[in-house]
């Protein structure tokens, strides 16, 4: 059987996000110039993620709230997905 992931409220597509935090750091030579740039994650820890619905305004902060197996899949889901990315930082072009 196929689980459908909608809103519960209006059934409309989910949008679901995590926030991180991250630390930028440079070495300083002497006489203050910057180099050797290194992003560096802060995993956080104290569940800043949710899901919300992208047509309605519901919406559910951490996963305290949600009591559905597949919607807290979805976050999971979404976790897993961030551990796979590398942050990077460029330059912005002119």
């Amino acid at each position: 059987m196929t689980v459908k992931i909608e809103c519960p409220k209006c059934h409309g597509p989910l949008k679901v996000w995590l926030d991180i935090d991250a630390s930028l750091f440079f070495n300083v030579s002497r006489s203050g110039k910057l180099s050797k740039r290194v992003i560096q994650d802060n995993l956080q820890s104290d569940g800043r993620c949710g899901l919300k619905c992208q047509t309605c305004k519901w919406e559910v902060l951490g996963v305290d709230g949600i009591e559905d197996d597949a919607l807290l899949q979805v976050i999971r889901d979404a976790d897993d997905a961030w551990a796979g990315l590398q942050l990077k930082v460029v330059p912005l072009k002119s």
